[in-house]
Parts: structure tokens; sequence; C-alpha cells
């Protein structure tokens, strides 16, 4: 048996290869944030999750719906956390570098943050951990796994339209969602509205691991198109995790 990740070139030689194989597929991992949410944990818990490995892991943060009420008050909480804020122009130049041809521009993959920048002319120290800017729902950097720290926000009207988005953003990959909010039926709405394969609320999005396992990164590879989902080389099966921060994490 073959198991894969690593790109789509990997991927298509494997699922070729004659044998069984098992693949990582894409993943766009959408945040949604309620008025319900603590703010300030949401805004550290999104930029741990997503600066984490500089956004190269497939399960990590990609870009956040948050609701028009606490949007402002997410952004201030994330600049806290080490995040760079960017506007307007800076946008614009920010996404000539690293789209090319409707694609990430693999020469900015996994860069540190200070590295993208400084491609748009703006220092900053290695401090900064990520890139944030708003940016509206279509925008190429909320519809393209990226795997960059750069982080885009969309503000929405209320957690109705943020799920609408989070689900075309996430393309019905099946991969992995995160939700930030304190209100029980909308996290029961938000996971039959994803269906996803790993499903992380009030926490990172690496907390949907199991948090006990030895072989955390050999199984989130094995989510993807060959449907197994979370793995491990004991039993190679599907599985589901819905992660609560605080709370619950059940398989």
């Amino acid at each position: 048996m073959v198991a894969a990740a690593g790109g789509e070139g990997v991927i298509r030689a494997a699922l070729k290869s004659g044998k069984k194989a098992i693949t990582g597929g894409p993943g766009n991992p959408p945040v949604v944030v309620d008025e319900t949410a603590d703010i300030a944990k949401a805004a550290k818990d999104i930029i741990d999750g997503e600066s984490y490995d500089n956004n190269v892991l497939c399960i990590a943060e990609k870009e956040v719906f948050v609701v028009e009420s606490v949007a402002d008050r997410l952004i201030a909480e994330m600049q806290k956390n080490h995040a760079y804020l960017i506007k307007s122009q800076e946008v614009a130049d920010l996404t000539n570098v690293t789209i090319k041809d409707g694609e990430p521009n693999g020469q900015l993959i996994g860069k540190n943050p200070s590295v993208i920048l400084k491609d748009i002319g703006i220092e900053v120290g290695d401090d900064v951990c990520t890139v944030i800017f708003e940016a509206p729902p279509e925008h190429p950097l909320v519809m393209i796994e990226q795997l960059m720290p750069v982080l885009p926000i969309v503000r929405v009207k209320d957690f109705e339209e943020a799920v609408k988005w989070a689900v075309k953003a996430e393309h019905r990959d099946c991969h992995t969602a995160i939700l930030h909010s304190n209100d029980i039926n909308r996290i029961t709405e938000y996971a039959r509205a994803m269906q996803m394969t790993a499903l992380v609320v009030n926490a990172p999005s690496y907390s949907c691991m199991d948090p006990q396992s030895k072989t955390l990164v050999y199984a989130h590879t094995l989510t993807g198109p060959t449907g197994e989902g979370f793995c491990t080389p004991r039993h190679f099966t599907r599985q589901e995790r819905i992660m609560l921060g605080g709370a619950f994490h059940f398989v």
C-alpha cells in the first residue's frame, strides 16, 4: 500500500501505482467567528493555528468569515498576537506576488511573513507570525488553498452568511473547518452544513489531532480523496473528529 502527500503530482503518481493508495487531498479550511465567541481567545487560537509551520499544514486556518459586529475587535486582537495588518494597495500587491496564473506562488509557500512582505516593499521583523488583511469573499486568497502565512478576513452580516461562504470556500472537500462560537445550536448547524472530516470549535486547528497520539503528522496526511480521513498504521479506517476547546473531543 502507498500512503502519499505533498502535492498533486505525488498524489497522481500514487493513485496510478497499481496499489492501494491513501493520499492527502486538497483542503481550504474556513474559520467562522460569530458574535457569541470569546473574541480575544478566538484571535489567539486562529493566529496560533494559522501560523504554525507557516501555514503549510492542510488543516490550518486559511480564511476567516467574521460577523460584522465583532470584526474590528477580532482584527485588533489578532494584531496583539503578532499579526501584521495590511490595507488597500498593499493587499493588491500581496495578491499579485502570492498568486500566479490562478495558483499559489510556489516560491513563497511556507516562507516567513517577513520574506513575503519584503516582496511588496514592507520590512518587518521575524516576530511577525502572519499577515492579515480584509478581503471580499470571492478574493483568490479566500478561495485558493495558498499554504502561506497570509490570512484573508471577510466581514459578513450574520452567522448564516458566514456559513454560506464557508461552504463555498471549502469547495465541499470535506476536509477541515473551524468555528468560534458559544452557541451550541450554531455549532450543530455548522457541523451539519460543513460535513467535515475534522471540525474544531473554540480551539486552534491543530487541536483536531489526538493530543495523546505520537503519529500526528502521519495521521493528518491521510485525509483526502480516497476517503480514509484520520488514519493511523494501527487501523486504517476512516474516522471523524469533533473538537470543542475546553469541552469535548470525540471520534
